[in-house]
């Protein structure tokens, strides 16, 4: 009876203890009794506390975070994930948790989930370079090849890693987009790892082979003969050099052709002019009297060209002696210039663009190897690329177009509408900005900023006011009635 009663007093006092133990006191004994779980390895015991701690005590991090470390410590890792998920949303100051939701997920399988917390997290922190890698191997993982481009970049970007940069460059030359491509291969050609730089000169050679710039072709095969002799041995070397070669010889050749055509043609115009004066002596000497020969004078030798001069002189009726017919001189008139080789073959490049678009693009840049120094055969090209839906292409040669003559206001514009194909829209509309800052009374610039600011997904309100500097600026542009029927739509 005694031991009874000493333990009912004892249950007593232990009850009235709990019962005026504060809500935080209590907090805490269950917090510690899950981590001592935890340390056990009796997770399920720590995670059933747990829940029953965030039913009590909602919206507290210590409880959501041991709650998410304890779903990872028993493999549940959507649990995990979606508890650490709920932590970065409820406490956005810590940006950290979509670092720890992201690895749940990676560890759950779940990539998509995985991209979109990182994304979460580099969007305030994007100086970190080792994150940007991260998410840039998911996007390569889950085939989308720009933005892990993109992702690469500014990794070494931020922290220089010359393999990075080189797996970024190569990504972008397989998925076709050069620009981005021949910018990384020439900041890789003075890597100190030698390894990098052979293959950022093969790859930066084998981008200007294919756009046909020889001189550039020549200047890197001499660096890679000096460099690294071994690699003139790679198949993409070898038949680079057998068509430069071939390049070579065949300029040479037409050369050689027009300078034995231009010493034709000068060779002619002396004789021509040549007989001119002689003829031109000959009629005049035709109306000199001869002078009589006085007996002091020596017997003088009289060469033939002379006698027949006389003879014409001392004859009834001057006659002017004529050139064979296939020798006359050709009438006095303006000289009409012969069409260079460039105006030759762009013609012909034109004449077949809209029904053999294939055949056309050869002729193209048959013109173009002859040397476009105004641009206009690289934004022929260019147009012809876009129907043809080639954008990287179309892009490319819009580009060089406008580097050709940056002054022209449709190579310009050309550029800017096929970089909507090319990139993503962030980028495109930085493009148009930084063109407006250079022309800011450019209508068009401002037209076209417009209307990408009124596609769906954009700013519908930045937009209007586009439009409306758009009217004041250029009232009577052509595209103004089209520009009011579009900001009725927005």
């Amino acid at each position: 009876m005694f031991i009874v009663g000493t333990r009912g007093v004892l249950l007593v006092g232990c009850l009235f203890l709990i019962g005026c133990s504060s809500p935080e006191e209590r907090f805490a004994e269950k917090i510690e009794q899950a981590n001592v779980n935890l340390e056990n390895s009796e997770v399920r015991k720590a995670i059933s506390i747990l829940e029953q701690l965030e039913q009590d005590y909602p919206n507290q991090p210590q409880v959501l975070e041991n709650l998410a470390f304890a779903f990872i410590k028993a493999e549940e890792f959507f649990e995990g994930a979606f508890y650490f998920n709920q932590l970065a949303q409820r406490f956005p100051e810590n940006s950290d948790y979509y670092l720890y939701a992201a690895q749940a997920w990676l560890n759950a399988g779940d990539l998509e989930s995985a991209i979109k917390d990182y994304e979460a997290y580099l969007l305030e922190n994007r100086d970190d370079w080792n994150t940007w890698q991260k998410i840039g191997d998911l996007y390569l993982e889950t085939n989308q090849a720009s933005k892990a481009i993109h992702a690469y970049s500014n990794s070494s970007e931020i922290k220089f890693n010359p393999e990075l940069d080189l797996k970024a460059t190569l990504l972008a030359n397989e998925s076709g987009n050069l620009r981005q491509a021949e910018e990384g291969y020439e900041r890789l050609l003075v890597a100190e790892d030698d390894e990098i730089a052979k293959q950022a000169h093969i790859g930066l050679i084998q981008i200007k082979h294919k756009r046909r710039q020889w001189e550039e072709v020549e200047r890197l095969m001499k660096t890679v003969e000096k460099r690294f002799p071994e690699a003139l041995n790679s198949p993409e070397i070898t038949q680079t050099s057998a068509d430069y070669k071939q390049f070579k010889s065949a300029k040479e050749e037409e050369a050689s052709r027009i300078q034995e055509e231009e010493e034709r043609r000068k060779r002619l115009v002396d004789e021509q002019r040549q007989r001119a004066e002689a003829l031109l002596a000959a009629r005049r000497a035709a109306l000199q009297p001869t002078p009589a020969p006085t007996p002091l004078e020596e017997e003088v030798v009289v060469p033939p060209s002379q006698l027949a001069i006389d003879e014409v002189a001392t004859s009834e009726k001057p006659v002017v002696p004529q050139l064979p017919a296939e020798e006359a001189p050709p009438p006095v008139t303006a000289p009409t210039p012969p069409s260079s080789g460039f105006q030759v073959a762009l013609n012909n490049a034109r004449k077949i663009a809209s029904t053999n678009s294939q055949t056309a693009v050869a002729r193209y840049w048959d013109a173009i190897n002859m040397g476009d120094e105004s641009g206009v055969a690289f934004y022929e090209l260019a147009r012809l690329y876009y129907k043809r839906s080639e954008f990287s292409e179309a892009e490319m040669t819009s580009l060089e177009a406008l580097r050709r003559d940056p002054s022209s206001n449709r190579y310009l514009i050309t550029y800017l509408n096929v970089i909507k194909k090319t990139k993503a829209k962030p980028d495109v509309v930085a493009e148009i900005r930084k063109y407006r800052s250079l022309y800011p009374k450019n209508a068009d610039l401002i037209l076209l900023l417009a209307r990408t600011y009124a596609e769906p997904g954009g700013d519908p309100v930045a937009a209007r006011s586009l439009y409306d500097l758009f009217f004041q600026t250029a009232p009577s542009h052509p595209e103004t009635d089209r520009a009011r029927y579009e900001i009725r739509g927005l």
